[in-house]
């Protein structure tokens, strides 16, 4: 194991840890707090099922290049970059194809100071990502996995105890990334970010050292809730046009 690295609470303004009433806001920030550099990546990962498109699409409107448009088309609803998925969809760590992966890294690299992407399976390539990415920070999305395991088995009806062992074993593998990581990681709890979402965007513009306007903060804002219209109809239309082949 690493050496300790310093975990900071992030606190609610009236409910501080102090007051005669603390809040659990479910953010934690590991390691180093100071601005980010001018060059650096932004790498959105978690359990699938777990939280990571509605923190992609907030950091996608918040103006973070994502590798899509937005809005999204709607086979990419979920806001995960397909170059990537291409590279990096696996179940656990594997081989991958390196000079494809720095092909790629140096194009977008090339063409913004900033950008990341969202890919809950990254999270079984992190340690590759974090040698391979320039300045690479790293969000980890964590949700319950009863919720996750029960998203598993109404869209692709896997067997709920086994979505549940293979989401806690994915959480491990986040948990021993970050322990034992040098970089930057913010952990966030889905279900918190939807209790504390003006807290959760905050933390998100400050940590990834975004500069937005009112009138954006607003649009992003706006993402933060749970099934919200646009992905549902995007996954109406997916499975309907599956239905129809």
């Amino acid at each position: 194991m690493s050496e300790e690295k310093p975990v900071h609470l992030a606190q609610h303004p009236q409910h501080g840890f102090a007051s005669d009433q603390p809040y659990n806001t479910g953010i934690m920030v590991v390691g180093d707090t100071s601005p980010p550099p001018s060059q650096r990546t932004i790498v959105i990962t978690g359990t699938p099922r777990g939280g990571t498109t509605m923190l992609a699409e907030c950091l996608a409107t918040l103006g973070l290049p994502m590798g899509i448009p937005v809005p999204p088309p709607v086979e990419q609803f979920n806001f995960e970059d397909l170059e990537f998925q291409k590279l990096l969809q696996m179940e656990s760590p594997g081989e991958i194809d390196m000079p494809g992966l720095r092909a790629l890294i140096l194009s977008r690299n090339t063409d913004r100071a900033v950008w990341g992407f969202k890919l809950p399976m990254a999270l079984n390539s992190l340690p590759v990502l974090e040698q391979e990415l320039r300045n690479p920070q790293f969000i980890l999305v964590f949700r319950d996995v009863v919720a996750v395991s029960s998203r598993e088995v109404v869209s692709v009806g896997f067997d709920a105890m086994h979505a549940m062992r293979r989401a806690l074993v994915w959480q491990e593998r986040m948990l021993d990334f970050v322990e034992n990581s040098r970089l930057r990681c913010l952990l966030i709890s889905y279900e918190k970010a939807l209790q504390f979402p003006d807290i959760a965007l905050d933390l998100l513009i400050s940590w990834c050292g975004l500069e937005v306007s009112g009138n954006v903060r607003d649009k992003a804002r706006a993402t933060m809730e749970a099934n919200r219209e646009p992905y549902l109809r995007a996954v109406s239309q997916i499975r309907k046009a599956a239905e129809s082949i």
